[in-house]
């Protein structure tokens, strides 16, 4: 063999491979929060989405009956759910927990925050009927519990979101 056919035969220099491995390190280093980040986004998404499917689904129910349906006092109340500790991983939806059979909502899947909500007719001739739709979640697993919640006033039986919570008050 020739030197130059040897020297095409050696592969790589020590100093080439610590570069590559410098790169892949720097380039890994700035994709894997960017990754975290990315889905605590898309988890969050899905609060956003599945409280409003709720709000619009308990809307449905109030609008068509023209009266908060209540399971306790003059409130209709939907616990947890899914129930238990939420956290990193998703969990079932249990339909059957209180004020939930009532809703007229499917949810695909499996969530990562409870939701709950409280529809409340104090003066059940629709004045002042509220609605409170709350999801309660801990995405990172730190033990810090995020609570989210949208308000909405009702004008008869057709609630509107809280001029004091959000700054588009649209009708559903």
């Amino acid at each position: 063999m020739t030197s130059s056919a040897r020297r095409s035969l050696r592969g790589f220099t020590l100093i080439e491979l610590m570069v590559s491995v410098a790169i892949v390190g720097l380039l890994s280093s700035v994709a894997i929060p960017e990754y975290a980040k990315f889905t605590l986004r898309s988890r969050s998404a899905e609060r956003g989405t599945i409280m409003e499917s709720m709000a619009r689904a308990i809307n449905d129910v109030v609008s068509q009956q023209q009266a908060v349906p209540p399971n306790s006092g003059t409130a209709w109340i939907g616990d947890a759910n899914p129930p238990g500790a939420s956290g990193m991983t998703k969990r079932m939806f249990v339909w059957a927990t209180r004020g939930w059979n009532r809703l007229p909502l499917f949810v695909e899947g499996d969530a990562y925050y409870s939701y709950s909500f409280v529809a409340d007719d104090p003066d059940p001739r629709g004045a002042n009927v509220t609605l409170s739709v709350s999801a309660d979640g801990d995405l990172d697993g730190d033990g810090a519990h995020v609570i989210k919640t949208n308000t909405y006033m009702a004008i008869g039986y057709s609630f509107r979101a809280d001029p004091a919570v959000f700054e588009d008050p649209n009708t559903f």
